[in-house]
């Protein structure tokens, strides 16, 4: 009698059959045999790490958030340049904004899973005029001054990014569950942006003109970033830690975060970016006036003492300050770049130029510069200016609403008085708060790390505020039926992470 021979079955990954995934790596295998034989090492590198991508994905895909955690780990490496620009621009966040939608189309969610808080029409219609602003201004730029080489393709990936910014902003928005996966995902982001304040001190010393310590570029593996870009993100980040600190009441995290508090502080001076230091420093004066903490005083008291003790950061800070005047150059190429950027205004009011393409156009209306590679690098220097002209007055006021929006939720009297959100909403206040002040003097949205964490912002700002909404009526449903009297505040338990 023949024995029975028993069938091993495919490996499987969350139900899925892994069967394509071996035929896919087999045939990307060969692609990355060929165009790296042939010299493209850019699809090469596709070919190569194109597969892991997938397959990361395909275990994601069973949980909406852990995508977010996922993009968490990684968006804050790209301000430093720490990615390389393909993987992000083809990869990352296009990747991450279809498998989010494509998870929300099929609710291929966790059985029995449920959403408990879905913001309402009127804050997906700001959200929803932005998309289509971004797409016709787009348009309205190629139709009018035609292909502009590397401008047009700039402005075209800008164009992607906001559109994809926009789509995960409002995954933010709607898929953390509760106030526990909320503060995840905020631990997640500052965690990664902690790596990347680390590695600064691996890399070559920053390059070019600048004074004390050379000047505002470093030398990354994948390509040279601008410490000024960084400084917003490090200037955001440590005033949401200084808006955590005020409420946080456990002994570990609260020495966690002054930890971190030290090291994005200190990166940020060493970025000598002044943009960045008046935006945390508005944001400092925000946290003040909001939690009216005596011990935050104290702290900031403090804190200066120990970073003008310190020769280097004093040194820095000092130069910096001595180079502010009005016979600054950057101040007065900002006053060029602030008439001309208005005059663009006035001329395309209605649609705008496109996403990051004031860079192009300005010279149409007379930039004292020639058109060339070094003009181009000069947008308008501030962040309304720069999103009235790429998006006209509808695209500018659908931002503003959706800014405006998120400030307003943080400072709503039931999330400030809430146990478990209040130092949440302090800290995303603090942090927009920043981003926004920082942009009175530039305008970094050129850097697709610095949109997403404006749209991480105003996705963790709604969700937060719905979530504790939710909370609030189910804790009165529950006591009226219960014959109880409501409590005020959240559970405490919500505030802790198992």
């Amino acid at each position: 009698m023949a024995s029975r021979v028993d069938v091993v079955p495919v490996a499987r990954l969350g139900g899925r059959s892994l069967l394509w995934f071996v035929l896919l790596e087999l045939a990307c295998m060969a692609g990355f045999l060929v165009f790296f034989a042939t010299g493209n090492r850019t699809l090469a590198f596709v070919c190569l790490l194109g597969p892991l991508q997938l397959l990361a994905w395909v275990y994601l895909m069973r949980d909406a958030f852990w995508v977010l955690m996922f993009f968490n780990a990684l968006v804050m490496l790209t301000p430093l340049e720490l990615l390389q620009r393909n993987y992000v621009m083809f990869g990352l966040f296009p990747g991450t904004a279809l498998l989010l939608g494509f998870i929300a189309a099929t609710r291929f969610l966790q059985p029995g899973d449920s959403r408990p808080h879905r913001p309402p029409a009127v804050d997906f219609l700001p959200a929803a005029v932005l998309f289509l602003w971004v797409v016709l201004a787009a348009a309205n730029a190629l139709q009018t001054w035609g292909w502009k080489g590397w401008a047009s393709t700039n402005m075209l990936f800008a164009t992607a990014v906001a559109l994809e910014a926009i789509v995960i902003g409002w995954s933010y928005a709607t898929v953390p569950r509760n106030l526990v996966q909320l503060r995840r995902l905020v631990y997640v982001l500052i965690v990664s942006t902690a790596f990347a304040a680390a590695a600064v001190y691996l890399l070559p010393p920053p390059r070019g003109e600048g004074g004390l310590l050379g000047g505002k570029t470093v030398v990354t593996p994948f390509g040279e970033a601008s410490l000024n870009a960084f400084g917003t993100v490090l200037a955001a980040m440590s005033a949401m830690l200084v808006g955590l600190l005020v409420f946080e009441e456990r002994v570990m995290a609260r020495v966690l975060q002054v930890l971190l508090l030290v090291l994005f502080v200190v990166t940020m001076v060493l970025s000598k970016s002044r943009g960045a230091w008046f935006g945390f420093g508005i944001a400092l004066l925000y946290v003040l006036l909001v939690s009216r903490s005596r011990r935050l005083l104290l702290v900031i008291a403090l804190a200066l003492i120990v970073v003008l003790s310190v020769d280097v950061l004093r040194r820095v800070l000092l130069v910096r300050v001595a180079e502010t005047s009005a016979r600054d150059s950057s101040l007065m190429g900002r006053l060029v770049l602030w008439f001309y950027g208005w005059r663009v205004v006035r001329d395309n009011w209605l649609l705008g130029v496109g996403m990051d393409y004031f860079r192009a156009i300005k010279h149409h209306y007379g930039f004292p510069s020639p058109y060339g590679m070094v003009s181009l690098r000069y947008n308008s220097h501030n962040l309304f200016l720069e999103i009235l002209a790429n998006l006209g007055v509808v695209g500018f006021g659908a931002t503003i609403l959706m800014l405006g929006g998120a400030l307003r939720r943080v400072l709503a009297k039931q999330v400030r008085r809430d146990h478990a959100g209040r130092g949440l909403a302090l800290g995303i206040g603090a942090a927009l708060v920043a981003l926004l002040m920082h942009g009175l003097w530039d305008a970094v949205i050129w850097q697709p790390g610095v949109v997403m964490l404006f749209a991480i912002l105003v996705g963790l700002a709604s969700s937060l505020y719905y979530l504790i909404i939710a909370q609030t009526a189910e804790r009165v449903d529950s006591a009226v039926s219960t014959g109880d009297r409501p409590r005020s505040q959240s559970a405490v338990a919500d505030s802790r992470i198992p």
